[in-house]
């Protein structure tokens, strides 16, 4: 799979539930920036801040069913 849409799949899911970018890199410790090169296909993530990153939207999402 792409990586572009992979990203693009997470930042949707941030979205989702009210994560931002912003939010999203502060609690991953990364550059808002990194993340946009990633979105434009700039650059490609590697697999440790891919999982970070997914690791993060996923606990997002578990705390948003979970106050449901």
């Amino acid at each position: 799979m792409d990586p572009k849409v992979i990203v693009q799949d997470l930042k949707d899911r941030a979205d989702a539930v009210g994560l931002k970018v912003p939010e999203l890199c502060r609690r991953a410790a990364i550059a808002p920036s990194t993340v946009n090169r990633w979105l434009s296909g700039d650059t490609m993530p590697n697999l440790r801040l891919l999982a970070k990153v997914e690791k993060i939207v996923s606990e997002a999402e578990r705390s948003k069913e979970a106050a449901a």
